[in-house]
């Protein structure tokens, strides 16, 4: 080809056709401005290609992400639902001396609820300077919201009830009110109506009462809480799928998440 130009372009000058001949070498500049134009347009479609490919693969990874996370929310409304309502039903009973002293823990027990969450996905993002994952602005926006400032809200919430519950854990603890310490033969066994008393007199501490209310106000707020993100999640998570479904129409569905969304406390 470039030989084919070359000979052209000699065979006007040996003819003297010099308008010709600027009028072929301008011809000939726009062809290679063209082809170059058209070089750059593919290099960039191809690296769209790739980031966009890279999005996808990353999206699906944190839809799995957000499946374990989901599972963590269960796990903290099952606990947290069964310890409230067991606290609750003791509260109904107005003759706590009827009551085992098995059940009678159950007014204050504390609830486990560590389940923070991290996000390998988004670590992944961070270190290969990924600035968006799909061409969608309000999804990528609402990613980038959960990556950034959703989790660590989140993991800043479960701490604040982590801590309470440590300082609920260390008085009962102290008090060592809820334990048959019948373990040394040698000393007298002490009988369940002796651990009665002492557990009713410990439920009618004012510092113990006040213990219970704030455990019960808490397990309220942290069954409500986790039943807000959980649905937060969900809705993300099916924006998402959503998204990818648009280029893979195969892509598995979702499960269903549908445990505890409908749990409503009637205080």
């Amino acid at each position: 080809m470039i030989k084919f130009f070359r000979h052209i372009r000699k065979s006007l000058l040996e003819q003297n056709k010099m308008g010709n001949y600027f009028k072929y070498a301008i011809g000939e500049i726009l062809l290679v401005v063209i082809g170059i134009l058209i070089a750059l347009q593919i290099n960039n479609w191809n690296e769209n290609r790739k980031k966009i490919d890279q999005g996808q693969v990353l999206m699906q990874e944190l839809i799995e992400e957000f499946k374990l996370h989901i599972d963590a929310f269960d796990y903290g409304l099952e606990n947290q639902i069964e310890s409230f309502e067991r606290q609750r039903a003791i509260f109904e009973i107005k003759d706590l001396e009827k009551v085992r002293v098995d059940s009678l823990a159950y007014i204050v027990g504390v609830a486990n609820i560590d389940i923070n969450i991290s996000s390998n996905t988004y670590e992944k993002i961070k270190n290969q300077g990924i600035g968006k994952l799909t061409d969608n602005d309000s999804l990528n926006k609402a990613i980038n919201y959960h990556l950034m400032e959703r989790i660590g809200l989140y993991n800043r919430r479960i701490d604040y009830y982590l801590e309470r519950n440590k300082a609920r854990i260390d008085y009962i603890n102290e008090s060592n009110i809820l334990y048959r310490n019948n373990l040394i033969k040698g000393l007298p066994k002490v009988n369940d109506e002796d651990i009665k008393k002492s557990v009713l007199n410990f439920l009618n501490e004012k510092r113990t009462k006040g213990m219970i209310v704030t455990s019960y106000y808490d397990k309220i707020s942290a069954i409500n809480y986790l039943i807000e993100k959980k649905k937060a999640w969900i809705e993300l998570m099916q924006a998402i799928h959503k998204e990818l479904s648009l280029s893979k129409p195969y892509i598995e569905p979702l499960p269903i998440f549908d445990n505890y969304l409908d749990y409503k406390i009637e205080q």
